[in-house]
């Protein structure tokens, strides 16, 4: 029993660390998505300052 707890821990212990990296994946995946979008709205934002001369 005490075996099977020990286990259940390290497992655990194991989806915790797992989830901290995906965690972080996500972050920088709204970082990237974030830059993006300022890029994206600069782009459009220089555009239509062209269009409009």
């Amino acid at each position: 029993m005490e075996a099977a707890l020990e286990i259940l821990t390290v497992e655990i212990q194991c989806l915790e660390d797992k989830l901290k990296q995906y965690e972080e994946v996500l972050k920088i995946i709204r970082i990237q998505q974030f830059d993006k979008n300022n890029q994206e709205n600069a782009y459009t934002k220089m555009i239509d300052t062209v269009l409009k001369k």
